[in-house]
């Protein structure tokens, strides 16, 4: 399946919204917090589960269109008469199934109740079916959540050795090797609630605490795999154990995947899920070698493991059927190096020719952006207080993630921020604030002709910024480039020091002139600056204590980069405090400083940026002699 086009009337802060879809597989969504993009996704899962006929009705009219089967579909729907049009502009008061996607998945990562809502629903009506009847039943849509991410590893780890997303997982989580014995962990589920549910060894009719219909189905199947022990005294737990409420199962792996080869992936994974959701199956235990020889349990893996693991599960599983997939972030928790290679990875698992899993994705990292194989990106916006969503080119989009569009937290989300620079082959100027990135760019056009030759990257605080620009994981990522930083001349300044006095004795001052920008420099690749002090009078009595000498008040010094700027004209976006003895401080009014980059800087004169004329030299002095020095 493959949605193409989609309009939705009214849905939150969605009005009067269209969207045309690319001619791939997987399409890949940014935008900022509040933007739409996650309201997006809400209103594709009602529209999907309302053609399904999972959704009884919708209080908003839409059209979609979608390939399915070979065939071009449209649908709009007028919530006033309950009723949709096709093609051919009949009214119809159902989609007929021959129309319908067989599967919705999502997973969301927001705090909502939309998705986990529609997910427990779903569970009540798979508990209902599984265990009480022997029809052919399959839940038409999951929401991923912690349990089922844990069903999908069993899944892959259960499956041949030739499958490619197995081979992926397998490397992405260090496994070395798997040993042949697996346990099948049951426990006695909650509607087994008195001793007449009691497992009589002798009596089959009672295994498994009396489960019935397709459960006990699934069990029987999956316990007629045996066990076979190479060492004759080995002793196994296996049967009714712990006073009845626990029933242990080991079988071969081997011989599983042998007698399951006939068996589809999805098929393993919806036993799985359904002996998971009536509450019998508490666990399958895999003996995992990593390659570092260390023997761990599948419990050990982390969050961002998992993550990886659900997400290639999905596609894997899901490719052969006409599903949607919805996901919210799924890279959010992955290590920088994965999300790297996460588009790569996606599009080796399934041949795209046979690939029926539409994969709409939401994304904030940097890093897995720069392998992502389309072209465009989907950037959400809000534009005169309407969302929009239109193509963006990727490396646009990937600049949004670098300034003030998305919000660095960690230095690992920096390090994927650098896979996006080395494409350029440009050195980084680390900067504290979210605007400040701008207010440099337009300090270099503002004062050059030539190409600003490395890339402004806001860290958020001083303290990050220190961090990042000592980390040897971002010198590694930039190799021979040159690192800058650029600190506020106040409390960060003891950050500032505190690099130099902690970390490199060879550390030595390059710039001791306050108004130029003091500079120090540590190693043979990393320099660290402060703002330079600007001849306003105001401003420099917040930093220099002795005007004969040059002594400053160092971390007890009150200058951000928007007190360069500072005159009578903006004095708006300033407020005076005096202080006890007499005196007074100037503050920037911090909730003025996206307007004060977007309204003033711009207009400003070139003169008022020739403050950063020395500072901004110098670093381009230094990224020419590091040039030089690798020819």
């Amino acid at each position: 399946m493959k949605l193409l086009y989609i309009k939705i009337d009214s849905y939150k802060n969605l009005d009067n919204f269209s969207f045309t879809f690319s001619n791939t597989q997987t399409d890949l969504f940014v935008g900022k917090n509040g933007s739409g993009k996650s309201n997006f996704f809400e209103a594709i899962a009602e529209i999907i589960l309302h053609i399904m006929g999972e959704k009884s009705s919708l209080d908003y009219n839409y059209t979609i269109k979608y390939q399915l089967d070979g065939r071009e579909i449209q649908y709009s729907f007028d919530s006033n008469a309950s009723k949709w049009k096709n093609n051919a502009d009949d009214e119809i008061a159902s989609i007929p199934s021959i129309d319908q996607p067989e599967y919705l998945l999502f997973y969301y990562s927001g705090h909502n109740q939309f998705f986990p809502n529609i997910t427990e629903n779903s569970n009540n009506k798979v508990k209902r079916n599984i265990r009480n009847t022997n029809t052919d039943f399959s839940r038409r849509f999951w929401g991923i959540s912690k349990d089922n991410k844990k069903l999908l590893l069993y899944t892959i780890l259960l499956l041949p050795s030739s499958n490619p997303a197995r081979r992926i997982i397998i490397e992405k989580l260090g496994i070395q090797a798997i040993e042949n014995k697996v346990s099948l962990k049951l426990k006695r589920p909650d509607y087994a609630n008195n001793e007449s549910y009691n497992i009589d060894p002798i009596d089959p009719e009672t295994r498994y605490w009396k489960a019935k219909g397709k459960a006990k189905a699934y069990l029987d199947s999956i316990c007629s795999v045996s066990y076979r022990a190479t060492d004759e005294t080995e002793v196994i737990d296996t049967g009714v154990m712990n006073n009845n409420t626990q029933f242990i199962h080991p079988f071969n792996l081997d011989t599983f995947q042998h007698t399951f080869q006939e068996t589809a992936p999805l098929q393993i994974f919806e036993m799985l899920d359904a002996l998971n959701t009536i509450g019998i199956l508490e666990d399958i235990k895999f003996n995992l070698i990593l390659n570092n020889d260390q023997q761990i349990a599948t419990s050990n893996f982390s969050d961002g493991q998992y993550q990886t693991t659900y997400i290639y599960a999905m596609k894997l599983l899901f490719s052969k059927y006409n599903t949607i997939s919805l996901l919210d972030e799924p890279d959010a928790f992955m290590h920088p190096e994965w999300q790297l290679k996460f588009f790569q990875d996606l599009n080796s698992i399934t041949d795209n020719q046979t690939n029926n899993n539409h994969l709409l994705i939401s994304s904030h990292s940097a890093a897995s952006l720069v392998n992502y194989d389309g072209i465009k990106v989907n950037l959400f916006r809000v534009i005169n207080e309407k969302v929009k969503c239109h193509p963006a080119n990727r490396d646009f989009a990937l600049k949004q993630l670098a300034t003030n569009a998305f919000r660095l937290n960690t230095v690992d989300d920096v390090i994927s921020m650098i896979y996006t620079c080395n494409r350029d082959k440009k050195p980084i100027l680390f900067l504290e604030g979210s605007t400040d990135p701008r207010m440099i760019e337009t300090a270099w056009s503002k004062l050059f002709d030539t190409e600003i030759p490395f890339i402004p990257m806001m860290t958020f605080t001083c303290d990050f910024l220190r961090r990042t620009i000592i980390d040897e994981r971002v010198h590694g990522q930039l190799a021979n480039l040159p690192i800058f930083a650029l600190f506020d001349f106040d409390e960060a300044y003891n950050q500032w020091d505190s690099v130099i006095a902690k970390h490199d004795p060879r550390m030595h001052i390059s710039e001791m002139d306050p108004y130029k920008g003091l500079m120090r420099q540590f190693s043979d690749q990393c320099y660290a600056f402060l703002l330079p002090v600007p001849d306003i009078q105001e401003i420099k009595d917040l930093v220099i204590k002795d005007h004969q000498t040059n002594e400053t008040f160092k971390g007890n010094s009150l200058m951000s980069i928007e007190h360069l700027f500072y005159s009578e004209e903006h004095r708006d976006y300033f407020k005076t405090e005096r202080i006890a003895g007499g005196g007074q401080k100037i503050k920037f009014i911090e909730s003025m400083k996206t307007k004060f980059a977007e309204e003033v800087i711009p207009t400003l004169s070139n003169d008022k940026f020739e403050i950063f004329r020395p500072l901004l030299s110098k670093i381009k002095e230094i990224i020419q002699s590091h040039a030089n020095e690798s020819v």
